[in-house]
């Protein structure tokens, strides 16, 4: 399997999946890893933040500052979900690059990769009132945790392995179309005539198998008046099985 004798190396699961051009197909899947990650990473982060001194402190000055027209909770909310969008991204270009990613990161501070900086509350306030979307960027420092043995850690591969088992329980008839989609696109690149239906997917064998008396026919037994030697039915096997995929 490689590009010389894949026509579509490197995209063929995805295909499989959502049948579109390879772009589509890899947009479709960048944005349920994103959603999936978003998800999961969201409630370490509500639990690392959301009752942070410093950010308790902010989201209560911005809202005196706007005399409650911004409430805390609100503000905080805010923060946490735009830490939780950065973490997200994070873990899906990790995915894209072929590298696992912690499934659920149950010990936040040592296992998420953004950390954000709120050592200055004034600057951070500053850059509220003033919009500057630079300073948010600025305080997001990316780290990279090693992942513990403990942990469970989902690849891409793993992902796409998951997302391929639920086609095939909701949706197995276009899952088995566009796998002979993708064999017979590749194997017409050596032969412009192969066509997949005028293909040989089975076989059957089909025998009958007739085992020789030996002692029966030995002059004792003939004898004793056994008359079973004089028909094939007792010593006569059948046999017929199809296997094919």
């Amino acid at each position: 399997m490689d590009k010389d004798n894949n026509i579509s190396y490197g995209n063929e699961v995805e295909y499989i999946l959502y049948g579109g051009t390879n772009e589509e197909n890899h947009s479709k899947i960048d944005t349920s890893l994103f959603f999936i990650r978003y998800a999961l990473n969201l409630g370490p982060i509500l639990q690392e933040y959301w009752n942070d001194k410093k950010l308790n402190q902010i989201a209560t000055e911005i809202s005196a500052i706007t005399q409650g027209i911004i409430p805390a909770p609100l503000f905080k909310l805010v923060v946490v979900l735009g830490v939780n969008a950065a973490e997200s991204a994070v873990d899906r270009n990790y995915l894209l690059a072929g590298l696992p990613v912690a499934f659920y990161k149950d010990k936040p501070k040592k296992q998420l990769f953004i950390k954000l900086d709120l050592s200055d509350t004034n600057a951070f306030k500053d850059a509220v009132s003033s919009k500057n979307t630079d300073y948010a960027n600025s305080i997001m420092n990316v780290s990279q945790p090693a992942i513990g043995d403990s942990l469970v850690s989902f690849a891409y591969s793993d992902y796409i392995s998951v997302f391929l088992f639920i086609e095939l329980c909701t949706s197995s008839d276009n899952v088995y179309k566009r796998t002979a989609d993708v064999i017979q696109t590749t194997m017409a690149q050596n032969d412009s005539e192969f066509v997949l239906s005028k293909s040989l997917t089975y076989y059957t064998i089909e025998t009958k198998v007739r085992v020789k008396p030996m002692m029966m026919t030995l002059p004792y037994a003939q004898q004793s008046g056994v008359t079973v030697t004089d028909t094939d039915t007792w010593n006569t096997f059948e046999y017929k099985t199809s296997k094919g995929y």
